[in-house]
């Protein structure tokens, strides 16, 4: 259980907002459902005749809130949606800025599409393929199945080679040149900043060689 700071929800609510201008996606593609009351309604519904597939533990979950991505129903047929993508990438920095504030949250698919439509009051051409649910984790010490699939699935690593070089007599690794070249960065390392350094039109220079690159 988690109490409702108001103070953290406006940001919250702000942030949103900045997230899809920057990611240039439609206003209101990611809506923040937050009050106790519709969370209850929203949860109740979005999970009708959903019970037993996915997301079972949906139904007693102490929730904070969601937040609903939506798009034009075409935009889930479509090959390369554009619409969704856009507010996909907001939706999921807000999931760092969430997780930067210490909260957790899950992007759940298997949800009734029509019931979560219906209750955001959204027109029949519109669609919610998502919706990510916000709420404070369980302590990691905690011995649940959670944490168990969180340690087994969620960790898995990258392999070594993917981001290391093995240096050895015969195969030594060559530092690149680096001279002349100018990197520019967020100040502050978060989210919000580095948002706010993608969207007033910084970015590194083409000539920052691959080794600079962060993955």
């Amino acid at each position: 259980p988690f109490k409702t700071d108001e103070e953290l929800m406006q940001s919250l609510r702000e942030f949103i907002t900045f997230a899809l201008e920057t990611s240039n996606a439609a206003p209101d593609s990611v809506r923040l459902v937050s009050e106790p009351g519709q969370v209850k309604e929203l949860q109740k519904r979005s999970i009708k005749g959903m019970f037993n597939k996915i997301n079972r533990w949906m139904a007693n979950a102490p929730l904070l809130g969601f937040l609903a991505i939506s798009c034009p129903a075409e935009e889930i047929k479509a090959d390369r949606p554009v619409r969704l993508a856009k507010s996909a990438l907001a939706a999921e920095d807000v999931v760092l800025w969430l997780t930067e504030h210490g909260l957790g949250s899950c992007w759940l698919g298997a949800i009734n599409r029509d019931e979560t439509r219906d209750f955001l009051g959204l027109p029949r051409d519109q669609v919610v393929p998502i919706l990510i649910c916000l709420g404070k984790p369980r302590p990691k010490a905690a011995l649940t199945i959670d944490n168990f699939m969180y340690q087994t699935v969620s960790r898995r690593r990258k392999p070594l080679e993917a981001i290391s070089f093995s240096e050895n007599m015969s195969n030594p690794y060559q530092l690149p040149s680096l001279s002349g070249i100018k990197c520019k960065t967020a100040a502050k390392q978060d989210i919000n900043s580095l948002l706010r350094f993608i969207f007033a039109g910084e970015h590194a220079s083409t000539e920052v060689p691959l080794e600079l690159v962060i993955d």
